[in-house]
């Protein structure tokens, strides 16, 4: 029970941490760059135009429809997989720190997506199939996909990617924590190259990806300097 409680306020002490370091000037600055970005191409007619093409691309063949539907859902089940792996090692007294870590980052980057997709209601790219020609993805179709309503959508729809945000956040770190054996690091690459791949097929708007990866890149970089402080006071006991 000791070991247990000893991690979970490791865990709880890392997260503000790591929240802390993201509202630090550097960090903001890149947050904001992120929704320029966004607002650039969502009013550029980016979105609308890059939708109506991976639409396209997917009409009628099943095998890139079955990889997006693979993808999208992977990305679910991957997080959970390593959030209940984690629980595991705690309850049997087995956790180390680059495990701690890549859990936090999907926990962080899920809770920092969460809060923007509450507020932001946004509705994801999808047409009727009789309606799908170019003018659906004119007359300010992305634009107009924001509702902001609170929780109008609940946080499972909405602005940005919790896909991208959560397989960039963990991928990333997976590949920093251990760049130095090039074979397990490119793991990183391919999962996180296999879900943005696949989630923007169909599943959502273009600057909802690339916000998402934006803060998976910010989420991961905040966790591997926490864990690197960590590593070097030589605090971290379980």
């Amino acid at each position: 029970m000791v070991k247990i409680n000893k991690c979970v306020s490791n865990c709880f002490y890392d997260g503000v941490n790591i929240f802390t370091k993201m509202i630090t000037l550097p960090f903001l600055l890149l947050h904001l760059l992120a929704l320029c970005i966004a607002f650039l191409i969502i009013y550029s007619g980016l979105d609308s135009y890059f939708n109506y093409f991976t639409y396209n691309l997917t009409e009628s063949k099943n095998f890139l429809i079955a990889y997006s539907a693979t993808s999208y859902f992977v990305g679910y089940i991957v997080p959970l997989l390593v959030l209940f792996f984690y629980i595991i090692l705690i309850l049997v007294n087995k956790v180390n720190i680059k495990m701690h870590f890549l859990s936090l980052s999907i926990v962080v980057s899920i809770i920092l997506v969460s809060v923007y997709k509450s507020f932001t209601s946004r509705i994801s790219p999808t047409c009727n199939k009789e309606n799908m020609d170019f003018s659906c993805y004119t007359n300010n179709f992305s634009t107009d996909s924001f509702t902001f309503d609170f929780l109008e959508n609940g946080i499972n729809w909405g602005f940005p990617s919790g896909h991208a945000a959560s397989s960039v956040a963990f991928g990333l770190l997976f590949i920093l924590l251990f760049w130095k054996k090039k074979l397990i690091s490119f793991l990183g690459v391919l999962y996180i190259f296999a879900i943005l791949l696949g989630i923007s097929l169909r599943w959502h708007w273009l600057s909802d990806i690339i916000v998402g990866i934006f803060f998976g890149v910010l989420v991961a970089l905040a966790c591997h300097n926490i864990y690197l402080k960590t590593i070097d006071s030589k605090k971290y006991i379980l």
